[in-house]
């Protein structure tokens, strides 16, 4: 090669699949270096375009950063190539930044290649990501039981309140009915002192009715009786002299007002004793 740097000795000049593709990466990646437009216009072999351009870059502020990345982008095609057809390798592109801190991070573990530094933090942070995982997992898991916890209390807490509020009904049911049975009661004994009076005014009546009807047979029989004597009296004057019977008739002659003139309590005694079988009592 045409520069003796450390930093291009991963370069071979003899090979020519490895200055054909240095030419291609420095071509696309290192076209702001004006060495790479002027040679772009003239025929120039891969390995003296390859060289011509790392000697430019090394005068450049970033020329660390560029050769690490040529390298490094070599390593990884050499491994796609060595690996091709096998899943167990992976090929990534990363930008100049992310290569410096790759190859600082790699210094810095001691690692003998960004292969096993890439491995190394992966590892790292994938156990630190599966413990946040599982964290997480167990943080939701609570969280789940604790809402599943609050579900059942509120659902509980819901029947309770279902509960209390059937039993208040129920309650005010119960409190309703037996209040329209206290009523019912009050207008059934209000009834029945309607029904009372108008059974002591009834009885009353009765009572009136049976005096009245009393005192009107009383009055009946007196008129009957009196009906009744002077035919007794007629049998009794029969068997007596004749003076005697015309004392009586003129007792029984009608007054001036046109009634008969009682006659004697003697004689009305005496035809109530000769009438056997037919003695009642006339007066109350």
């Amino acid at each position: 090669m045409g520069s003796d740097s450390k930093r291009a000795d991963w370069l071979n000049g003899s090979d020519e699949v490895q200055c054909t593709w240095a030419r291609n990466y420095i071509a696309k990646n290192w076209s702001h270096l004006p060495i790479i437009q002027r040679q772009s216009t003239f025929m120039i072999s891969n390995q003296d375009y390859a060289s011509n351009a790392i000697s430019e870059m090394e005068r450049q502020p970033d020329s660390k950063q560029r050769m690490n990345a040529i390298r490094s982008a070599w390593s990884s095609h050499k491994n796609r190539q060595k690996n091709k057809g096998d899943n167990s390798h992976l090929t990534i592109r990363l930008s100049t930044e992310t290569q410096r801190r790759l190859e600082q991070l790699t210094k810095a573990i001691k690692s003998d290649s960004w292969c096993k530094t890439i491995g190394y933090l992966i590892n790292k942070q994938y156990e630190k990501v599966k413990l946040e995982l599982q964290t997480t997992e167990a943080s939701k898991q609570e969280k789940k039981a604790h809402k599943q916890e609050t579900n059942l209390k509120n659902e509980e807490h819901n029947k309770r309140l279902d509960s209390a509020y059937v039993h208040f009904i129920e309650h005010n049911k119960i409190k309703n009915q037996l209040q329209m049975a206290k009523e019912k009661i009050v207008q059934l004994e209000a009834s029945l002192g309607n029904v009372s009076e108008e059974l002591v005014f009834k009885k009353d009546c009765i009572e009136t009715h049976i005096e009245k009807t009393s005192l009107f047979v009383d009055k009946l029989d007196k008129l009957n009786l009196q009906q009744i004597t002077p035919n007794s009296e007629s049998n009794v004057n029969a068997g007596a002299p004749l003076e005697h019977r015309s004392n009586d008739n003129e007792l029984m002659k009608p007054d001036s007002a046109g009634l008969q003139k009682n006659p004697p309590a003697t004689a009305v005694n005496s035809q109530i004793t000769n009438r056997p079988g037919k003695a009642r009592k006339v007066f109350r």
